[in-house]
């Protein structure tokens, strides 16, 4: 679990970052000064966070955490006058506010209420079901590592879990060979020729022996990155439609590779989670990926949850 502070005072941010480390030794506590600080921190693996800013410094700051992480955040007001007098603002009960000259043991009472409840929520936490983008900005642009790790991690849900790789067949080094019946191919040229046909995606559908449902593979290393986007579009509706027909008992991870931008965009906006696995790097490559992803993310719905993860070279993606 993680504590982030984000206060432009160096002295201030140092002095209760320090304060907290010694009362919260488990706890990872982290400070940071300026916007691109936090927005750094929350690109890296994901974590249980919990954030506190200051309001005066960083007004709007509370969309853009909301944007990019599933943290909760909680404001800092700044001025004395306001604050309430002593009982009204109970730290284990107030979700609103703490108090910039607060005692650093009403934070620490705060913390401790909100590690308890995350500890006792992830007890009983369940994945969210629904449609998950995966997709890797990176030299490689795909780690079959990382996609068997969300894959199990799905699974240990109890949920039906649908694979579909929208990548060239010699990526898919996830996928068995195909049974008899239709496969991607076939389900391509539909879609293409009659728009929406009413199709009951089980039937392109085999079992795993990862235990999944797994899209029969296209006949053609091609199909599906040649495809048109108005087609891709379709299959992800069609995709959506299927998972929400379970009720909340099944999910679908939609692992991309050899895409153009475009193509993954029209992706990405029909998926409930969109996680994006990008190398921490200086150099253009690096920059340029960043610079798509940054447009790609812009365009999705705001009930996208989207997960940012920064890896150094030679990182397990799997993570």
């Amino acid at each position: 679990m993680q504590v982030i502070l984000v206060d432009a005072e160096k002295a201030y941010l140092d002095n209760l970052s320090d304060q907290l480390r010694g009362r919260l030794p488990e706890l990872e506590i982290i400070g940071c000064q300026t916007q691109g600080d936090l927005v750094s921190e929350l690109a890296k693996s994901e974590k249980t966070r919990l954030v506190y800013y200051n309001q005066a410094d960083f007004p709007q700051l509370a969309d853009t955490i909301n944007r990019l992480s599933p943290a909760i955040c909680h404001p800092i007001a700044p001025l004395i006058s306001c604050q309430p007098k002593e009982g009204e603002n109970d730290p284990l009960t107030s979700e609103a506010v703490v108090w910039r000259h607060q005692p650093v043991s009403d934070f620490v009472k705060t913390i401790l209420h909100w590690q308890k409840t995350v500890k006792s929520e992830q007890a009983g936490t369940k994945c969210q079901a629904g449609v998950h983008f995966l997709f890797c900005a990176g030299p490689s642009g795909y780690s079959a590592e990382t996609s068997k790790s969300r894959l199990g991690k799905m699974l240990t849900e109890e949920q039906q879990v649908i694979y579909l790789p929208i990548m060239p067949t010699y990526l898919m080094q996830l996928i068995c060979s195909a049974g008899t019946g239709n496969n991607l191919s076939d389900l391509l040229m539909h879609l293409a020729c009659d728009g929406m046909p009413d199709i009951d995606l089980g039937h392109y559908l085999q079992p795993s022996p990862l235990g999944i449902l797994q899209f029969r593979p296209p006949d053609r290393s091609d199909d599906l990155i040649a495809c048109d986007t108005d087609t891709l579009r379709r299959l992800m509706i069609l995709v959506r439609n299927y998972v929400a027909s379970a009720n909340g008992r099944m999910t679908a991870l939609v692992d991309c590779a050899g895409l153009p931008f475009a193509s993954l965009s029209v992706i990405a906006v029909l998926c409930d989670i969109c996680e994006i696995i990008m190398l921490d790097q200086e150099n253009f490559a690096a920059k340029s990926a960043c610079s798509e992803v940054s447009r790609l993310i812009a365009d999705l719905p705001p009930s996208t949850r989207i997960i940012g993860i920064q890896k150094s070279i030679g990182d397990n993606y799997a993570t």
